[in-house]
């Protein structure tokens, strides 16, 4: 039964429907040198609807850090599917200069081309959200 396994699930973890914590795991994964090694030269495709809780200046820190291992760092998020979508949330705004790309995440078809389109060349994320501000 659907419904029971969301709930069952929803009693398992501390967060669930409160917002997204991308810097707690961010932090963690950047502080193990064995893990942080393998985003040197990665493309780096985070999904998430980055709607962040709380104070951002951990996230923008951890996202920094690997923008500077990565080869690219990309955000994927379903709230970019809606035409309407600005990243108008603070955290988004702060970590937009660090993201090579902001992408619609709403759908596997839409995923699966940009996976694909990460060998070519793109303008900077907060290149392209400026002009359709």
């Amino acid at each position: 039964d659907g419904d029971q396994a969301l709930a069952r699930a929803a009693v398992q973890v501390d967060d669930w429907d409160g917002g997204t914590r991308m810097e707690r795991t961010l932090v963690a994964f950047l502080s193990v040198p064995r893990f942080s090694a393998f985003a040197r030269g990665a493309a780096i495709v985070i999904l998430s609807d980055a709607l962040e809780r709380g104070d951002h200046a951990e996230l923008e820190t951890a996202m920094r850090r690997l923008s500077a291992r990565a080869f690219r760092l990309s955000l994927a998020t379903p709230l970019a599917g809606d035409p309407r979508f600005r990243p108008a949330t603070a955290a988004l705004r702060a970590i937009l200069p660090d993201l090579d790309d902001l992408v619609d995440g709403s759908s596997l078809a839409g995923l699966t081309d940009f996976i694909l389109s990460l060998a070519r060349p793109a303008p900077a994320a907060a290149t392209i959200w400026k002009r359709v501000s």
